[in-house]
């Protein structure tokens, strides 16, 4: 899974590895740490993820700068 976080007016891309089956609330990556941003800029600049579908299996928390897991990945149902 890629995802891609737009923070106005920075632009940046990174990429995760997801094991299937993840449990709800797990964490996924620290955005802010990776795109060295400080935690400020995102709640500021309303970042956002965006996946390649309209499925949210990320959530961004803006007020850590973490990403975790909002729905369970079931690669075969994809």
């Amino acid at each position: 899974l890629i995802y891609f976080l737009s923070v106005s007016p920075v632009c940046g891309q990174v990429s995760y590895s997801v094991p299937e089956e993840m449990s709800i609330g797990s964490f996924v990556g620290n955005i802010a740490q990776d795109l060295g941003l400080s935690v400020k800029r995102l709640k500021t600049g309303k970042g956002r993820v965006y996946s390649g579908d309209n499925r949210d299996f990320i959530e961004l928390n803006t007020e850590r700068g973490l990403l975790l897991v909002k729905e369970r990945i079931d690669r075969e149902a994809l």
